[in-house]
């Protein structure tokens, strides 16, 4: 991950990463999350877009890295 992140973004530190498929959560805020939080998405496919309550809707698709705060709710 953090080899695809921007120069700035590089130290970085993560706990855990997960993988989700074929998903569609419901609006929630993360249990136990220490801080940001980074998103993507990946593969050809309808949607990819993330609501969240500290940046607004976010684009996730295209492999870009987007960061946002999972102790609000998203």
């Amino acid at each position: 991950m953090k080899a695809t992140l921007g120069k700035e973004d590089r130290t970085f530190k993560y706990g855990a990463c997960q993988v989700n498929y074929n998903y569609v959560a419901k609006k929630h805020i993360d249990m136990n999350n220490l801080g940001p939080s980074y998103i993507t998405s990946l593969g050809k496919h309808t949607g990819g877009e993330l609501w969240t309550g500290d940046r607004g809707v976010l684009d996730c698709r295209g492999g870009k890295w987007k960061l946002f705060d999972g102790n609000t709710l998203h």
